[in-house]
């Protein structure tokens, strides 16, 4: 994943975190021999997942190596950390883009069974197809949320998350592309787990050790760090880094703190360990990380 096409995604309202824009134009930067018009330029990619619907005219649109033809009426949805962009489009074209963080239902303690299916894809171990073509219900769950977000008509936030579930129901049910969802008992094995993974989001600047994690699931050590590892596909200990070395790959792109000072805002005692896992998990330092991002 080359962070050079990263991008931070910020949401007006936290608690609902979902970005709108309704009625985009095309409003790409043209290469600079626009007279190419097999040249396609990446514009980015970022942890959300995202909906482009198109309202009018027709499109392609680049979604890592494919190009996917779209028209009015049709739905693009953009997998988390895939590379996409609108690489050609006819002069009427318009389109929303929704833009949902799903991470808010992963570490919701009353969403359990969200998390679980939400997990899966923030984790790449399923992934969604990219075309939705004329559909009708995916369209007026994405309509709804333009209209609510944008209102703000009392009890919106309650209609909001209402649609984002019916909307993800169905997607589930009829657009997964590959991996199979597991049963009633796999959610179970999760749920079970799910103590620990929340405590470990919530407690990122604490020392965390394997003994506290088997507690709070009332499993012995060994026990909890199979099943763990069955269910998340990783260890407890590879979770919790890759955890803490996100969390400081947002506060490095999003506040004014020093290396030093987010190094130890995400649990680790020492910056140049910090550094060296972090340029493991992102390809380049936090220095170099802050620069591409263009912060401050």
């Amino acid at each position: 994943m080359n962070d050079m096409f990263c991008e931070y995604i910020s949401f007006d309202i936290p608690q609902i975190p979902v970005r709108v824009n309704t009625g985009c134009p095309n409003n790409r930067n043209e290469p600079e021999h626009a007279d190419h018009p097999t040249m396609y330029y990446k514009h980015g990619w970022h942890e959300q997942v995202e909906f482009l619907y198109f309202r009018q005219g027709h499109a392609t649109v680049l979604c890592e190596d494919r190009e996917i033809t779209v028209q009015t009426g049709d739905t693009v949805f953009v997998n988390p950390y895939e590379i996409h962009e609108i690489c050609e489009a006819s002069e009427d074209y318009l389109y929303d883009c929704i833009i949902i963080d799903l991470r808010q239902y992963v570490s919701n303690e009353t969403l359990n069974c969200d998390g679980y299916f939400f997990n899966l894809l923030l984790n790449r171990r399923i992934h969604f197809q990219n075309l939705i073509p004329q559909n009708a219900l995916v369209a007026e769950h994405l309509q709804q949320i333009c209209v609510e977000l944008l209102e703000q008509k009392f009890a919106y936030e309650l209609s909001v998350q209402s649609h984002i579930l019916g909307l993800f129901s169905h997607l589930f049910r009829h657009y997964l592309c590959n991996g199979t969802i597991q049963s009633s008992k796999h959610i179970e094995l999760y749920n079970r787990i799910k103590p620990a993974i929340d405590y470990m989001e919530s407690h990122l600047q604490e020392r965390i050790t394997l003994k506290q994690l088997s507690l709070l699931c009332n499993l012995s050590r060994s026990h909890f760090s199979r099943l763990f590892r069955d269910v998340m596909d990783t260890t407890p200990t590879c979770y919790l880094l890759n955890l803490r070395l996100d969390e400081a790959a947002t506060l490095i792109k999003s506040t004014q703190m020093s290396i030093a000072e987010i190094a130890a805002e995400t649990g680790f005692d020492n910056p140049a360990y910090f550094s060296r896992k972090f340029k493991a998990r992102f390809s380049v330092s936090p220095l170099v990380f802050r620069r591409q991002n263009n912060v401050f």
